[in-house]
């Protein structure tokens, strides 16, 4: 019961109780016996008035000690005490926690003129009730005479504010947690309105039609699918994800949900409910997925790739050691046992090289890769490696290096620069038949740049993407596994360089590779190098 309800019954009850006590006191004053008759008429109507109103209502005489005057039934279903126990005595009789809370609220209103409490106060029926209590002091004749009380049980009704209140509460902090904004959508006005999250911020009303010109095209159709679904009581309620494009121009994702709250007399839709959440980062995580699976099924598809070239290169190379050293026993023949020799120490190289490329890959896949730099002169490197590759192209290939005039000390790790080259000159021995094959390097900003271009049958322009990928052969008849390149390629990156090829079939093939290094002329460096070398 309101607070506005509980006074206009108050006001009510004074004005009942004046009335009785005006004609108690008009008795005394010579009235003729029909009027007495009638005085007593009157007072017992309201007597009966009071005692049957629906709120518990009591009188006190301020004169007598505060005794109660009046106690009407609904105050003794309340406190369980009967008016023949309470009329002519106070409070005192009541059990000690309601007497000492109606003595200190008398005490306000009779400092105060009135008062309006809530009171907890366990009853007969031993549970703890909330009291709404009002009361009023009247006056007679300038004095406070009487002390007039109303109550009203709320205990019901504060349990329900309370489930309310922690209701709202959990609603709160479940729409902060999600991120979730609710709104309302009138159909028939063309209105969203988004509910505010703040406690007494007001609500924004934006145009149904101009928010979703927000949305792309694509998904905009989906909701006019969803509100045709529901239009024709299809669904009662639809989920969609969108994608809609920011005031300040940016796209971001959404995901809608939506209830139909009020139809019409027709049976028709007219206000719909329902929340917004911000999805950008579980559709970030599902295209990170996404990109992980194909990747996934990428890797797979190069492991098999790789495991049947690795079958056939380290087979190919095995059978001919194991068939040439059979073959090696049962021949007398000296020219035919160098013969078998040489192919047999050919295989074995030919396996070794695999088994070498395959343990450097396993390096760098498990990061087991350290670089040792130091000193030393990068035109010996180059030439050293020029002479291997004249070596193994038997005079049928120039083998050509260019360098500068001047010969330059480089800090890298000598090794895995070696590995580079080595690789870049075997590629190019393998796919050039004639011609030459020139190794060059020079200076370059804030390090140096090694290159290997032959006059090969060259590289096709599609698979040039690919040529540093590992398992992938430019020419599937050619010999090896396909990882020399991409090895290359993580030694680079690992030195902080660059790796690329340029290529025209038909005309060759150029690789290049750029590291970074501290550079010195020969001269400067070269002596101290040597001596550094032989004391370490």
């Amino acid at each position: 019961m309101s607070i506005l309800c509980l006074a206009i019954q108050i006001v009510f009850v004074v004005s009942i109780v004046a009335a009785v006590y005006y004609f108690r006191l008009y008795k005394l004053h010579g009235i003729s016996v029909k009027e007495w008759e009638e005085m007593k008429e009157d007072n017992f109507l309201m007597r009966e008035l009071l005692n049957n109103l629906p709120i518990p209502t009591t009188v006190k005489d301020i004169k007598d000690n505060c005794n109660y005057l009046f106690w009407n039934k609904k105050s003794e279903d309340l406190y369980s005490v009967s008016q023949d126990d309470l009329i002519g005595k106070n409070a005192s009789v009541l059990p000690p926690e309601i007497c000492s809370a109606f003595q200190q609220t008398d005490r306000e209103t009779i400092r105060s003129g009135q008062s309006n409490t809530f009171q907890h106060l366990i009853l007969a029926d031993g549970c703890e009730h909330v009291l709404s209590m009002y009361k009023q002091l009247l006056y007679y004749k300038g004095e406070p005479r009487w002390l007039i009380s109303a109550a009203v049980d709320v205990t019901e009704a504060t349990e329900k504010r309370c489930q309310l209140e922690q209701l709202d509460l959990q609603h709160r902090l479940l729409l902060k947690a999600t991120g979730m904004k609710l709104w309302t959508w009138d159909l028939r006005r063309k209105e969203i309105t988004w509910k505010r999250d703040n406690e007494g911020a007001t609500d924004r009303v934006v145009d149904a039609d101009e928010h979703l010109l927000l949305i792309l095209p694509e998904y905009r159709e989906n909701i006019y699918r969803a509100l045709d679904r529901l239009n024709r009581k299809e669904t009662d309620f639809f989920d969609e994800e969108f994608q809609l494009r920011n005031e300040d121009g940016t796209l971001s994702w959404r995901e809608i949900y939506g209830a139909v709250y009020q139809y019409d007399e027709n049976g028709e839709p007219v206000v719909l409910v329902g929340g917004t959440l911000m999805i950008d980062k579980r559709k970030a995580l599902e295209q990170d997925l996404r990109e992980a699976k194909e990747k996934a099924e990428e890797a797979n598809r190069l492991k098999s790739a790789f495991l049947a070239n690795m079958s056939h290169e380290i087979r190919t190379p095995l059978n001919s050691i194991v068939g040439f050293s059979s073959i090696l026993t049962m021949t007398e023949d000296m020219e035919e046992k160098k013969e078998y020799n040489q192919l047999i120490q050919h295989n074995n190289t030919l396996l070794l090289k695999v088994v070498d490329d395959v343990l450097e890959l396993s390096k760098l896949e498990a990061g087991d890769f350290k670089l040792y730099p130091a000193w030393f002169c990068l035109s010996d490197l180059v030439v050293e490696s020029a002479a291997e590759c004249r070596m193994k192209a038997d005079g049928k290939l120039d083998v050509r290096v260019d360098k500068p005039e001047q010969d330059y000390m480089v800090e890298l790790d000598a090794q895995y620069v070696k590995r580079i080259l080595s690789n870049f000159l075997s590629n190019a021995l393998k796919n050039t038949q004639s011609g030459h094959i020139d190794i060059a390097y020079s200076m370059v900003d804030g390090g140096v740049k090694i290159s290997v271009k032959d006059t090969g049958c060259g590289i096709p322009q599609d698979k040039l993407p690919v040529v540093f990928d590992r398992f992938e052969k430019v020419d599937s008849f050619a010999q090896g596994v396909g990882l020399g390149l991409p090895i290359c390629k993580s030694i680079a990156e690992s030195m902080g360089g660059t790796i690329g090829v340029t290529s025209e079939v038909g005309a060759g093939t150029a690789f290049w590779v750029t590291l970074p290094c501290a550079t010195a002329p020969t001269p400067q460096l070269h002596n101290e190098a040597l001596v550094d070398n032989l004391y370490s």
